[in-house]
């Protein structure tokens, strides 16, 4: 072997072979999706621009089962108990451990490789013909549609996020106008329990960072370039016009203050959908400017005071002393009295036209509706810390090792 290697490539000598199945497969050249899902080596091969590979799942029907694969429901929502499960035929648990956790997985990661090929009929391809043809991309939002309120899992969920993620990034203009269209808002916003979802929400909701100034100019008429560090990232712009609906606002106000799901009532999936819309809210309140017409309408007197009564007025007659509804309002009136104080992530300047004439609009949203409304809030908090639950509140303190203490 040593001598072989001094004498060339040991590679080429035949003293080691490897076998390869997915090569194997490859050249039967008689081969279908789930045989190729079912190779380790096939993500790498693909990275690697695999000739063969690449043409087969440029195919729009090939990239329509990726979806498919990843928008499909969980085993468990098939299978309504093991005596079914075991009377199936020609299913094992290793089949159906490939089908619904393996194949999504694996579907998903095709996706994002990032392929030109793929990423292209996934946003422009059509199955079908005629009145029956539909979109690629419509099945993968189809996820959002059909599956009901509450029972989005975190799989789906988890691919839907990540595969967006690299959409946006490959294919921004078209993504946004997609986006843009009439109900996929609404369709977002039922499964904002989901956190994945919620960060879905969040980029669509983000407004565009306000252009900066252009950089000064030294004595001589030369740019001055700006130090290492301090150089504004480039902005793409907003993913949509979401931040600029009143309709999205109304729709992330509605879940914050009074969250939904269908069928039984789930208090966790409650929390969280409430919990996620005041982080949405919360994301946009730092990013906008306070000229901005959401800022505007964040400040209005009928929102700020349906917010005080939501921050201020428990839900049944317990209170909490953890997480709940009123804390969801809470860390949103905390974010917006911060932003009207100038500690958002953004400046909080305008600008104003010398030229233009006064305007009987404000040009700033301010904290009056706020102070108008403090008397009812200081109020309503003065009666939740004498609120019965807060009798029963306890905790463990270093100085009572005994026993738990009244908070």
């Amino acid at each position: 072997m040593l001598g072989a290697a001094a004498a060339g490539d040991i590679w080429s000598t035949g003293a080691f072979s490897f076998e390869s199945p997915l090569k194997d497969l490859l050249d039967t050249d008689n081969y279908t999706l789930e045989q190729l899902l079912a190779e380790d080596e096939l993500l790498q091969e693909l990275r690697g621009l695999h000739p063969q590979l690449l043409s087969f799942f440029s195919s729009p029907d090939v990239v329509r089962q990726l979806v498919h694969y990843v928008t499909a429901p969980p085993a468990k929502t098939t299978l309504r108990g093991p005596s079914e499960w075991m009377q199936a035929e020609d299913r094992t648990a290793e089949q159906d451990e490939m089908k619904h956790i393996r194949f999504p997985y694996m579907s998903c990661e095709i996706i994002c490789c990032e392929l030109d090929q793929v990423i292209d009929v996934l946003v422009d391809g059509v199955v079908g013909e005629g009145e029956e043809s539909t979109r690629i991309l419509d099945g993968l939002f189809a996820v959002l549609y059909d599956t009901k309120t509450g029972e989005l899992d975190d799989c789906r969920a988890g691919y839907l996020d990540k595969i967006l993620t690299v959409l946006f990034r490959r294919r921004r203009d078209d993504m946004s106008a997609y986006m843009n269209s009439e109900g996929l808002m609404a369709a977002v916003f039922r499964h904002l329990y989901s956190h994945s979802i919620m960060q879905v929400a969040q980029r669509l909701m983000i407004p565009p960072r306000p252009v900066p100034p252009p950089p000064p100019e030294s004595e001589d008429g030369a740019e001055i370039v700006p130090e290492e560090g301090i150089i504004p990232d480039e902005d793409p712009g907003s993913m949509s016009d979401w931040h600029e609906s009143r309709a999205a606002l109304d729709l992330l106000l509605k879940i914050l203050v009074d969250p939904e799901v269908e069928g039984e009532p789930d208090e966790d999936k409650l929390l969280d959908a409430s919990l996620h819309a005041s982080e949405v809210l919360i994301t946009v309140i730092q990013n906008s400017l306070l000229s901005s017409e959401v800022m505007l309408s964040l400040t209005s007197q009928e929102i700020i005071s349906r917010i005080v009564a939501a921050a201020s007025t428990p839900r049944g007659d317990y209170f909490s002393p953890h997480e709940s509804l009123l804390t969801s309002a809470m860390n949103f009136l905390e974010s917006l009295i911060l932003q009207l104080g100038c500690y958002g992530a953004v400046g909080t300047m305008f600008i104003i036209d010398e030229n233009d004439e006064p305007q009987e609009q404000p040009l700033i949203a301010d904290l009056q509706s706020l102070v108008n409304s403090l008397p009812t809030l200081l109020a309503a908090m003065s009666r939740l810390l004498r609120h019965t639950s807060t009798q029963a509140w306890r905790s463990p303190t270093q100085y009572s090792p005994k026993e738990p203490q009244q908070i």
